[in-house]
C-alpha cells in the first residue's frame, strides 16, 4: 500500500511544474507524436510503497507521486487521455487515434531512479539563443567549459512559486546529467522528476557552432 506521509494537509499541491506550461507540453505531445502514461510503483525511505504518474512526450518526460500531483494536472491528463492508467499499464494518447496500450517508449519509466542516480551538475546561464518565436537557454559544464542547450519551455516549466514548503517540498535538484557528454537533463525533489533532453549541437562550420565554441572558452555564468 502507499505510505501514508499524513503530512501536511496540503495534499495535491506538491509539484515544482507551472501548470499552464504543463499542460501546453502535454497538449503538443497529445497533438504531435505522441503522449504516453503510466501509473508505476516505488519504494520510499519508509518501507511502502509510492505510486506516481509517468508522463513522457518526444523530448522530455516527467514522474509526478500521485498522493501530491495537483487535481488539475491529473484532470490535464485525463482531458487528453480520457483516463488515468492503471498501475503499470502504459498507454499512448495521440490526437484522433485510439489509446495504444502496446507501446515502446519504456526507457525512461525508471525516471525518479535515474535522476537520482545523476551527479554531473551544469549551471544554467542567463543567456539565450532565439530563433523566431523559439529559445534555447544556455546551460554550461564548469569543469570542461561545456555548453547544453535546452529548449526555454523547460525553464518556464521550472517554477519554485508552485511549490508547496508547507508540504515540505524543497527546491529541485538540477540540471544534473549522467555524465560529462550526456544530452540528457534532470531536475528533481522527493515529489517530482523531469527529464529534458538537450537540442542537438550546432552543426560544424556554422555560425551557431562557432559562436558556441567560442563561449566554451570562458564561464557564461
Amino acid at each position: 500500500m502507499p505510505h501514508d506521509r499524513g503530512n501536511t494537509g496540503k495534499e495535491g499541491k506538491e509539484m515544482f511544474f507551472k501548470l499552464s506550461v504543463f499542460k501546453k507540453l502535454l497538449k503538443d505531445a497529445y497533438k504531435g507524436s505522441g503522449l504516453t502514461v503510466n501509473r508505476t510503483a516505488v519504494p520510499d525511505e519508509y518501507g511502502g510503497v509510492r505510486e506516481g504518474i509517468y508522463l513522457q512526450g518526444r523530448h522530455w518526460a516527467m514522474w509526478i507521486d500521485l498522493e501530491a500531483m495537483p487535481k488539475e494536472a491529473k484532470a490535464a491528463v485525463v482531458e487528453l487521455c480520457g483516463e488515468l492508467p492503471e498501475l503499470e499499464k502504459p498507454f499512448t494518447a495521440q490526437k484522433n487515434e485510439i489509446n495504444q496500450y502496446e507501446i515502446e517508449r519504456m526507457e525512461y519509466m525508471n525516471l525518479l531512479e535515474r535522476a537520482r542516480s545523476a551527479k554531473t551538475k551544469f549551471k544554467v546561464s542567463g543567456m539565450m539563443i532565439k530563433k523566431g518565436a523559439s529559445a534555447v537557454r544556455l546551460m554550461q559544464l564548469p569543469e570542461t567549459g561545456r555548453i547544453a542547450m535546452i529548449a526555454e519551455i523547460f525553464m518556464d516549466l521550472i517554477d519554485i512559486d508552485s511549490m508547496s514548503a508547507e508540504a515540505g517540498e524543497v527546491i529541485p535538484l538540477g540540471p544534473l546529467a549522467e555524465n560529462p557528454d550526456s544530452s540528457l537533463f534532470y531536475w528533481w525533489n522527493y515529489h517530482c522528476s523531469l527529464l529534458a533532453m538537450a537540442k542537438k549541437a550546432p552543426q560544424e562550420g556554422t555560425e551557431e557552432h562557432e559562436y558556441i565554441r567560442r563561449l566554451e572558452q570562458w564561464p557564461i555564468i
